[in-house]
């Protein structure tokens, strides 16, 4: 491996395992995978693989800002094909996998543009925020809300929006939530 990498003039800065600072392109990918797998899992977190290959094939399509290519551009030299299926077809099992196909598509690049929406937000949150008034609409952290679902790695990271009912201190609000919470949200 060390002769090819250094045929290729690769520089190779190898990391350990639970151990990624050294490897912080691989945690950005992993990253924006988790997204959209965060986006298309059902809730018991159970049928994360069969998104997987399409949130790939999403980030692999993708121009990356670092390059200002794809990395399906860089590695095979071309654009994959994302043209309209238009063979008809009768049989009923593949004319379901391709509408799930077109809306997976249609979902997981409406994923990508939420992520980095959000990734632009926090780069221009660095300013003085104002306060919160009533009717505003907030997302709400999930950091310390406790859920029943499997993993906190491919849980919501936040949920809402929710409207802020009144200001109830210098910057603690309550907020709106669901009947089904069965409790008053009082947040900072």
């Amino acid at each position: 491996m060390e002769s090819l990498c250094k045929a290729l003039g690769i520089e190779r800065n190898l990391s350990t395992a639970y151990h990624p600072q050294t490897d912080s392109q691989t945690k950005r990918m992993n990253q924006e995978i988790e997204t959209y797998l965060r986006a298309f899992i059902n809730y018991r977190q159970d049928n994360w693989t069969k998104w997987l290959p399409m949130a790939e094939f999403h980030y692999n399509d993708k121009t990356h800002a670092a390059t200002g290519q794809t990395p399906f551009f860089l590695n095979y030299g071309l654009h994959p094909w994302k043209g309209n299926i238009t063979v008809e077809t009768t049989n009923p099992t593949a004319t379901s996998l391709i509408k799930e196909l077109e809306n997976v598509q249609k979902e997981a690049k409406a994923a990508m543009e939420a992520n980095n929406e959000m990734m632009r937000e926090r780069g221009n949150n660095k300013h003085h925020k104002e306060p919160f008034a009533e009717g505003d609409k907030v997302w709400l952290e999930t950091t310390n809300i406790h859920s029943n679902r499997p993993t906190r790695k491919l849980d919501h990271k936040r949920y809402g929006p929710f409207e802020i009912l009144k200001q109830v201190g210098n910057r603690s609000y309550k907020l709106k939530v669901p009947d089904t919470w069965a409790i008053v949200m009082i947040v900072e």
